[in-house]
């Protein structure tokens, strides 16, 4: 049986040493990102999750787009963070 395998990458900032090594290489940026790539083999049930969080994501991020046209049609405006983090908890999707 073959198995999937996912290619993750993590993002984050980096602190202590790494973070003065990496500030020395760039002078101008606040705080230096870094990433991290791992290979996972979920099991179905992981898969099967895993699955469901990208479709859940995407979902969200095509009504936020929508939402967002919505209101730069209506009002000459993109919304504001507050606007957009309500309208996530009233979508029954997060």
């Amino acid at each position: 049986m073959e198995r999937t395998c996912y290619s993750v990458q993590i993002f984050g900032v980096y602190t202590g040493r790494k973070r003065a090594k990496r500030i020395k290489a760039m002078e101008n940026d606040k705080d230096a990102m870094g990433s991290y790539k791992f290979r996972v083999y979920p099991g179905k049930t992981q898969e099967k999750e895993l699955r469901h969080h990208l479709w859940v994501s995407k979902e969200l991020w095509n009504e936020m787009l929508a939402f967002t046209k919505e209101i730069y049609r209506h009002h000459g405006k993109f919304p504001t963070t507050v606007s957009l983090r309500e309208f996530v908890r009233n979508s029954g999707l997060s």
